[in-house]
């Protein structure tokens, strides 16, 4: 296991642990928020854009050699980030990825090509659900 500061969340600066009521009373961060969502950093943190950017680069990182098949652990916003890179999805549609806790999400790298093989795969939640309790998930 190798930690990569890169794959951390999105830093949210003086917002780092603060209450959705805090976050909200800014009312210039959240007007610029609303003009640009994807460009607008966060006071002491980062934008979606260089959050973007840091999880691109990572990735570029891990998949420039060819090399064993490799797992990343993160969170919401970089896979998110990760995602919307290698579809590229512009950052217009950024939150139209759903990711759920415990989601996997599969990406294929040759020389040539990335291919997205799953988003958000659930489905060992649901087996795991089955395996504890003996009740299926709706």
């Amino acid at each position: 296991m190798q930690p990569d500061p890169r794959w951390r969340e999105i830093h949210c600066g003086r917002f780092e642990n603060a209450t959705w009521d805090e976050y909200n009373a800014d009312v210039e961060l959240q007007r610029l928020l609303e003009e640009d969502p994807y460009n607008t950093v966060l006071p002491g943190g980062e934008s979606l854009a260089m959050l973007t950017e840091r999880v691109a680069e990572a990735f570029e990182a891990l998949t420039a050699h060819d090399g064993p098949s490799l797992v990343v652990v993160t969170h919401d916003g970089p896979i998110r980030a990760l995602l919307s890179h290698c579809l590229h999805i512009p950052p217009t549609r950024f939150w139209n990825i759903s990711t759920e806790h415990g989601g996997v999400s599969c990406i294929r790298v040759k020389p040539e090509w990335v291919s997205v093989c799953t988003v958000n795969d659930v489905s060992h939640l649901h087996a795991a659900e089955v395996l504890v309790t003996g009740n299926a998930w709706p």
